[in-house]
């Protein structure tokens, strides 16, 4: 039983890191609002509920990595976020970081679509919890 509560504290720290890594990414393309990142994810196969979403996008925004705006959208209010200096200077080291790494575990990885789900791969969490939240 142990063994697979550590695995699921190690499955849920590396999803936690690439969300944040995705969100600033998308962030550092151009500016973004919930809506379009959780459709994104759901393209990409994830499934993550707003409660799940925006305290993310709060904790990268009180991290100074992202800075918000609202604007009217279709006469409804929607938060945009913009990617700032510390995140986009962050988002470089990660990235340069992750490249790193990648070529080291997966010397021989193709280069994939990124944006279709693999058929092989194991099917992503639909739900990971942080501190008894649902991400």
């Amino acid at each position: 039983m142990r063994h697979m509560d550590f695995r699921r504290e190690i499955m849920h720290s590396f999803w936690q890191g690439i969300l944040r890594f995705f969100i600033l990414q998308q962030a550092g393309t151009s500016p973004i609002y919930g809506g379009r990142l959780k459709k994104q994810l759901q393209e990409m196969g994830y499934d993550l509920s707003p409660g799940s979403l925006y305290p993310l996008l709060h904790v990268l925004e009180r991290g100074a990595l992202l800075h918000s705006r609202v604007r009217i959208f279709k006469g409804r209010a929607r938060k945009y976020y913009d990617i700032t200096d510390g995140g986009r200077a962050l988002l470089a080291e990660l990235q340069a970081e992750l490249a790193g790494i990648m070529a080291r575990v997966l010397p021989q990885a193709p280069a994939t679509d990124l944006s279709q789900p693999r058929s092989d791969a194991a099917p992503p969490p639909t739900a990971l919890a942080d501190n008894n939240k649902v991400l």
